[in-house]
């Protein structure tokens, strides 16, 4: 089912992601209790502690962090404008010069989108999986998070070329980058503080088409209105893709007007989405409901371009995922697994024992997968992901359910991701 129907595209676009590589089992380090993790980084706001009386907490999160990290023997790494805190024999450790090199580059380039020359140093811990960055200070992890304030960031970095730090490298810098645009204290909404990210993320992806095969696969929403929902808790690729269109049909400066113009003060305001549209109409002079129906009709037309594809063997390889189990988690399982992803059990738990909970849900009986339809999602969170629509059909009635898969593919290996990994139902 395409949310938006079929349209004819205005022009042909080029490939914008490619597949690599055959797939091969993980190395048993990679397997252990300290496996790679997942988490969705777009509910940062809720991990965060809800105590925020403490005077101290407040003024030194940064310090506190460090203290979370003390038990680890980082090495550190300096460059011109970072100082690299990484884990010896890690992924890091080994590829200090590609990092590096691929982050100076990043920095000027988004402070010369940003026209800035900010005089600090940032700090990058730098970890292989999420059980050494696991942080009380966060409640979770400290990898996928910046704090601007403090110039420092916390990633994942594995050698993987589809890990996300190897794609998307200038995601978290874009966050302690956009410190020097705003007065103390401020921060922009989250809608187009993630876009901005993304849009500058150096990951060279056309965010119009990662945002339509979104919207294919049925695992973004379609919805070309603004609300207050969305200006506070954005999709990713929406936000990424609306403010290239901006760029596309305005110019830098303005956007990064209208940019300041929607900072409040931090962690302390949200954007109604009244005065968000009054900032956007004294800025660009224009209605903010009308440039959200032609950014729609824009999309629209783009619908059939060409886009990326998933090769055979992946293919293959997803389908025998989905296909080794044959089953549906009931509404109880997914409240279980959400339940398993979101506290402290998830980052004691070894990953065998993680896997056997996810791959052994209650199954609907006399099922079987058919019908496979990839979408290629690009590098998302942290590796290369895919969609995969599946029918269910039920063999005693020949009755079929559909349902959304998300995969994710990390040192060759695909794996379900922990949001949907059971799948959701599309209707």
């Amino acid at each position: 089912m395409n949310p938006l129907g079929a349209f004819t595209p205005m022009y042909t676009q080029p490939h914008v992601n490619k597949n690599a590589g055959g797939v091969s089992g993980l190395p048993q380090e990679f397997m252990s209790a300290g496996e790679y993790m997942f988490y969705d980084v777009a509910n940062e706001e809720e991990d965060k502690k809800e105590d925020s009386s403490s005077e101290e907490y407040i003024a030194s999160r940064g310090e506190l962090v460090k203290k979370d990290l003390e038990h680890l023997p980082f090495l550190v790494h300096e460059t011109e404008h970072f100082e690299f805190h990484y884990l010896p024999d890690s992924d890091a450790a080994k590829e200090l010069d590609t990092i590096s090199a691929k982050r100076e580059d990043a920095w000027r380039n988004i402070c010369d989108f940003f026209f800035i020359n900010p005089p600090d140093k940032h700090i990058f811990y730098i970890f292989q999986n999420d059980k050494q960055a696991y942080c009380p200070t966060w409640g979770k992890t400290f990898a996928s998070r910046a704090l601007p304030e403090e110039h420092m960031a916390g990633i994942l970095y594995l050698s993987d070329p589809h890990s996300y730090e190897n794609v998307n490298y200038g995601h978290e810098l874009t966050h302690l980058l956009e410190f020097y645009l705003l007065p103390p204290s401020m921060r922009v909404p989250p809608y187009l503080r993630e876009g901005i990210a993304d849009l500058l993320s150096q990951s060279n992806c056309n965010m119009h088409l990662r945002y339509i095969n979104f919207l294919k696969s049925g695992l973004a929403e379609n919805a070309f209105t603004m609300t207050d929902e969305k200006i506070n808790n954005p999709e990713y690729m929406e936000s990424a893709s609306f403010l290239q269109y901006l760029s596309e049909i305005s110019d830098k400066n303005r956007m990064l007007e209208f940019y300041r113009k929607t900072s409040v003060l931090q962690e302390k305001q949200k954007m109604p989405t009244d005065t968000f549209s009054d900032i956007f109409t004294a800025t660009f002079g224009i209605n903010l409901k009308n440039t959200m129906n032609t950014f729609y009709n824009y999309i629209c037309s783009l619908w059939n371009c060409q886009t990326a594809v998933i090769s055979p063997q992946d293919a293959n390889d997803i389908k025998n995922l989905i296909k080794q189990s044959d089953l549906v988690c009931s509404k109880e399982d997914q409240s279980a697994i959400n339940e398993l992803y979101s506290n402290d059990f998830y980052h004691t738990t070894p990953a065998s024992e993680r896997d056997l909970f996810i791959y052994h849900m209650m199954p609907l009986e006399n099922m079987e997968s058919v019908n496979f339809e990839f979408f290629d999602l690009g590098t998302w969170l942290y590796g290369k992901s895919a969609a995969v629509h599946v029918d269910f059909k039920n063999k005693a009635t020949g009755n079929t359910q559909k349902r959304v898969f998300a995969v994710e593919k990390l040192m060759g290996r695909w794996r379900l991701s922990p949001k949907y990994p059971g799948g959701k139902e599309i209707k």
